[in-house]
């Protein structure tokens, strides 16, 4: 997409890191803004517009302040709905407890399209009860895959809840507390992540990782540093940037279909025609052969399986 293209250019000149890094923040906020209102469509199934993002970086490459300046406008919009929010659950609580008017109906829900930190069980139960779509992004990956949900044996569970998740799949009796389980249904989840070097070399060697899925249905990336070679320069116009807001704005000023007893979306489908669907075949087909003995993607089938997807998402 040329807005994003050209916003991901002029994110690099402004904070000077890797073309990756500033294109994981641009696609982590557009994916993670659209995936509520649309699927694509093919040949009969609808996929998700979500995206998992894995940066493998050290500290001090810019991923915060870069995904803060990508994110401007969705947090402006996060806190004028927060206000909105409070002011709807202090009505709704307010008529709850007077018996002389009619029920309220379902408490509203609180909207947490972003999540910095937190639990895996924790990132479910938000999905169950507040939010029906987020996402999860983290400069400490490290702590969040290595925190209680993946210990005392509950990873294999917490890995395959979020690979279906990645797949739009409808989820029953998952575990979204320590204590009690959910319905999740029309949910959608978008990740966007940075690991340590050691860190990420460590958990891309887990078999529990490669066995469940749950890397191949990560885009990956590990760019040279920038570290040293920033000099001053000033920020300038960003036209690019405004344009990419401007698209993210429509898209948040939206409210997406859902059904508010149970959280479930309701997505539009972006048929995938034309020249479009002729091209995905043909890379499609390339994909496949490379997977065979002595093919470009031999040693890397498990990822190279969900290219054909990943290309559809992005």
């Amino acid at each position: 997409d040329t807005i994003m293209a050209a916003t991901t250019h002029e994110v690099v000149r402004i904070q000077q890191v890797p073309v990756p890094l500033a294109a994981q923040s641009v696609l982590s906020v557009a994916a993670a803004t659209a995936q509520p209102h649309y699927d694509v469509h093919i040949d009969g199934r609808d996929i998700p517009l979500s995206l998992w993002l894995a940066l493998i970086a050290a500290a001090g490459e810019r991923k915060t302040s870069t995904d803060k300046l990508v994110r401007q406008r969705t947090e402006l919009r996060m806190r004028e709905a927060a206000i909105a929010y409070r002011a709807q659950r202090d009505a709704w609580a307010a008529q709850k407890r007077d018996r002389e008017v009619d029920d309220p109906g379902p408490k509203p829900r609180q909207p947490s399209w972003i999540a910095t930190r937190g639990t895996v069980e924790g990132l479910l139960k938000s999905l169950d009860t507040h939010s029906p779509h987020t996402l999860f992004t983290t400069a400490d990956a490290g702590s969040w895959f290595g925190g209680h949900s993946m210990r005392e044996g509950r990873g294999a569970a917490t890995v395959s809840v979020l690979s279906d998740l990645w797949s739009g799949e409808s989820l029953s009796t998952v575990l979204a507390s320590s204590e009690e389980s959910a319905d999740l249904f029309g949910r959608r989840l978008s990740m966007s992540f940075m690991l340590q070097p050691a860190i990420a070399a460590e958990l891309f060697y887990t078999e529990l990782m490669r066995s469940q899925g749950f890397l191949s249905r990560c885009l990956p990336a590990y760019p040279p540093s920038r570290i040293g070679s920033r000099v001053y320069q000033p920020r300038g116009e960003t036209p690019a940037l405004d344009s990419y807001w401007a698209a993210i704005d429509r898209l948040l000023t939206t409210p997406p279909e859902m059904n508010f007893d149970t959280g479930e979306l309701t997505t539009k489908t972006l048929p995938l025609t034309g020249d479009a669907y002729a091209l995905w075949v043909v890379a499609y087909n390339r994909v496949v052969a490379g997977m065979a003995d002595g093919g470009e993607y031999a040693g890397a089938s498990e990822v190279a399986s969900k290219m054909r997807e990943q290309a559809l998402r992005v």
